[in-house]
């Protein structure tokens, strides 16, 4: 049993790092970047393990575990962009040239090991001891201030605020809620897994389920929560969620079938492919498409661009919003390239905006009546 100068030792360096963050978040913030955050993480683990030493990870069951995560991962991915449908889709703003890439990768990847490095450590040694649900309260403090260290000063602004409690505060909240009761029960290495899993994809893919603030609140809200409760099950009944104890050959090849089932869902709704699917919600080209109608928007290269004509169901890039209107007018620029002029069929006038060649996504090839009508309702909401 630890003895309390041991407690003390890793209350001292909890209370220490809080002190800091308060700091950072209300003072001076010296905690904005990431690379910041690594240092100032890294430290703390160093601190921690000079002072008590370092556990190793002695949880069993460690594939098992893995298989169980990435099942729920992928099940709440396929939920996402299912839910995009009705939502609509935005770019991603991070670029996806690979050095880049790699460049917005790595630092996040290296602030989750120390993240759950750290936590373990502290997880580890007060774990069934005397003063256990204080020091972990504090751990969970931590982290949440950590987790919300760019978000200070808070807006004044109600509806930036209310983003900022719903997007940023809340969920870090329940996520680190959610991950210290991961890491109490099963494995830090699984967890440091299921993170990446959930907090990489964002880098990689071009298009990513636009939800709004308070739909994506309610997901990584819910969606922690969720994951501990199914991992609570399997653990207590010593059985994994997608795994059973079957010696038949059929069950294992339907398990097989849904994940390449799931996988392309996720590939179709992700944007790799030439054609996706778009909501529409407004009426502006009723009666041929209407609100709540899905258009199979076929995707278009350089070359294919040139080919577009008069007549043709033109979709395309304004601010950040995705416009589907009719092609009504086609000439050349002077750098040689097409520009255009879109209608709403819906509307009286011509849209104001010329439209050039970086600014098309494609051309709407075909129609699906009323399926995704619920994104009226969510888009209104939002």
């Amino acid at each position: 049993m630890i003895k309390m100068k041991e407690y003390l030792k890793i209350v001292s360096v909890l209370v220490l790092a809080i002190l800091l963050l308060f700091i950072n978040n209300l003072f001076f913030p010296f905690l904005e970047n990431q690379i910041a955050g690594i240092v100032f993480l890294a430290i703390l683990f160093i601190i921690l393990v000079v002072l008590k030493g370092f556990e190793r990870d002695k949880s069993e069951k460690t594939l098992d575990i893995n298989f169980n995560l990435v099942s729920h991962v992928i099940v709440y991915f396929v939920f996402i962009y299912v839910l995009g449908i009705f939502t609509g889709y935005a770019k991603t703003i991070y670029s996806l040239d690979f050095i880049k890439m790699i460049g917005n990768i790595l630092p996040v990847i290296l602030l989750i090991l120390f993240e759950e490095l750290l936590r373990y450590q502290v997880v580890s040694k007060v774990k069934g001891g005397k003063h256990e649900k204080g020091i972990l309260s504090l751990l969970i403090f931590f982290f949440i201030l950590f987790d919300i260290r760019n978000v200070f000063p808070l807006s004044q602004d109600i509806n930036l605020l209310m983003d900022q409690i719903s997007l940023t505060i809340l969920p870090a909240i329940a996520k680190n809620l959610a991950y210290t009761y991961l890491v109490y029960h099963i494995s830090y290495k699984s967890l440091i897994l299921f993170r990446i899993l959930m907090e990489i994809p964002i880098y990689v893919v071009p298009i990513y389920p636009n939800l709004g603030s308070y739909l994506t609140g309610i997901c990584e809200i819910v969606f922690p929560f969720l994951v501990c409760l199914l991992i609570s099950r399997a653990v207590k009944k010593e059985r994994m969620f997608f795994i059973r104890e079957s010696k038949h050959l059929g069950s294992k090849i339907v398990t097989a079938i849904f994940f390449v089932c799931v996988f392309i869902v996720i590939l179709l709704t992700s944007g790799y492919f030439k054609y996706y699917f778009l909501a529409i919600v407004s009426p502006s080209m009723s009666p041929n498409i209407n609100r709540g109608d899905v258009v199979i928007v076929e995707k278009l290269n350089e070359e294919e661009k040139d080919k577009i004509e008069v007549g043709d169901i033109l979709v395309y890039r304004n601010n950040d919003r995705v416009i589907v209107h009719r092609v009504v007018e086609k000439s050349d620029s002077q750098d040689g390239n097409y520009t255009y002029q879109t209608k709403g069929d819906n509307n009286d006038d011509i849209d104001a905006v010329v439209i050039y060649e970086k600014d098309i996504i494609g051309v709407a090839r075909l129609k699906i009546s009323a399926i995704g009508y619920p994104s009226v309702w969510l888009s209104e909401w939002r």
